[in-house]
C-alpha cells in the first residue's frame, strides 16, 4: 500500500522524519477516531469539520 493512499497527511509526516509505516498508522488512527465519533453521535461526515486550517 502506497503512502499516497493516505493523502498528503502521511506525506507531511514522512517529510518531517516519521517512518512510513508509523505515518500510515497515525493517519489510520485519525480516520478510526473520526469514524468512531461519528458512529457514536450518529452524525454525517462533514469534511470541513475535520480539516485543519493552516
Amino acid at each position: 500500500m502506497s503512502t499516497t493512499y493516505f493523502g498528503s497527511g502521511a506525506e507531511r509526516l514522512i517529510d518531517a522524519g516519521t517512518k512510513p509505516n508509523l505515518a500510515k498508522l497515525t493517519i489510520a488512527r485519525k480516520i478510526a477516531a473520526i469514524a468512531l465519533s461519528m458512529w457514536k453521535s450518529k452524525e454525517k461526515y462533514d469534511p470541513t469539520k475535520h480539516r485543519k486550517q493552516g
